[in-house]
């Protein structure tokens, strides 16, 4: 005689409390520990476009140096588009040439740090607004009129503030750039 035991397969296709609670576990850890990564992701991109910006400001001067021409940075707020320009005596502003002899392209900060953006300007003549950034051949900031004209000492420090709060300072007297 064949005895028939009962089945011990009671399997519902759910989840134990134990389970879920475990799996809610893992999950706030994962958590805790990708929000701050990508906090810190941000902040590096922030550091890197005001670094950006930086470092074509000390090329315009550095260039002012070496060439003998006045040598700017437009920058334009509402597209975040820097231009660097020359200016030679007589001659009209034009895209500057880059270090390989090149005519150099505009550059837009929001298309190359997604979410960045140039929040202030405030020039080397106290205004605020979409303007250019000139050193002088000795390389000393200087404020000029549209056409990049009418050269005069600078009565203030530039300073560019992106919306995440990084500041790039020049100074008035000597044309260091500095980040903040």
């Amino acid at each position: 005689m064949k005895i028939k035991w009962p089945s011990r397969s009671t399997t519902h296709g759910a989840f134990t409390i134990l389970e879920l609670v475990v799996v809610i576990v893992i999950m706030a850890i994962l958590a805790g520990s990708v929000i701050p990564a990508l906090t810190g992701m941000d902040d590096a991109r922030g550091a890197a476009a005001a670094q950006e910006i930086q470092r074509r400001l000390q090329f315009c001067r550095q260039n002012a140096l070496a060439v003998g021409e006045a040598t700017g940075l437009r920058i334009t707020i509402k597209t975040g588009e820097i231009e660097m320009l020359s200016k030679r005596p007589g001659g009209i502003a034009q895209a500057a040439r880059d270090p390989l002899g090149q005519l150099s392209a505009p550059w837009y900060l929001p298309r190359a740090y997604r979410g960045l953006a140039i929040s202030s300007f405030v020039h080397t003549d106290g205004s605020k607004g979409d303007g250019t950034i000139w050193f002088s051949f000795e390389g000393e900031p200087q404020t000029r009129d549209g056409d990049g004209e009418s050269p005069a000492s600078a009565v203030q420090d530039a300073v560019i503030t992106l919306n995440n709060g990084r500041t790039i300072t020049v100074r008035r007297l000597s044309g260091l750039v500095e980040q903040e």
